[in-house]
């Protein structure tokens, strides 16, 4: 008999080492694909996933050693990210799946080993399922832009859309280039 789902994903999708470890694994699914070209939904973009990564990061790390895990649909930009942005300058390691694999096995990986989930494209329904579906103690991070202008934003109440329990982050990049964050709804 094959593998079961939760085995290949276990075993299979990152190194052993990475999985066994007792690091606080925050996993950030990014959308690129066809949402870089849709005039509606918001891709991920290196400036919301690299300053998110940073805050999330920096807000777990003084209680304890975080791994960051990529997921998405464009490994050489998710590799890019990891290269430039993430090994380079944070103080957790980054990682990216070992093996190509369908979006149902990051999703079993998600349900038992994330501690927290940061979407990145929140109009994404695969990132939604894959938060949705992660660790019921996990922490849900998500970009409170979702929408390009004049995109979907009309069409979706985020409050109807994303559990209360998860938590919306806005950025604002401000005069001096530093970036200043929030977390919730602007009212």
């Amino acid at each position: 008999m094959g593998e079961s789902l939760h085995e290949l994903a276990s075993t299979k999708l990152f190194q052993r080492s990475i999985v066994n470890s007792k690091d606080y694994r925050l996993c950030v699914h990014t959308r690129r694909g066809d949402f870089v070209y849709s005039k509606a939904h918001q891709e991920s973009t290196e400036f919301f996933t690299v300053n998110s990564v940073k805050y999330i990061v920096d807000s777990i790390q003084t209680r304890r050693r975080v791994t960051v895990l990529l997921f998405g649909d464009d490994y050489s930009w998710n590799s890019n990210l990891t290269t430039k942005f993430f090994n380079a300058s944070l103080s957790a390691h980054a990682a990216l799946p070992l093996v190509n694999v369908t979006p149902v096995v990051d999703i079993a990986f998600c349900s038992r080993h994330c501690d927290a989930v940061l979407m990145t494209a929140s109009a994404s329904t695969f990132g939604w399922w894959l938060a949705y579906l992660t660790k019921p103690d996990a922490t849900i991070y998500y970009n409170s832009v979702f929408s390009k202008a004049n995109g979907i934003e009309r069409e979706l109440n985020p409050q109807d859309f994303f559990p209360p329990h998860w938590k919306p982050l806005n950025l604002t990049k401000m005069h001096n280039g530093s970036v200043r964050f929030s977390v919730g709804w602007s009212k």
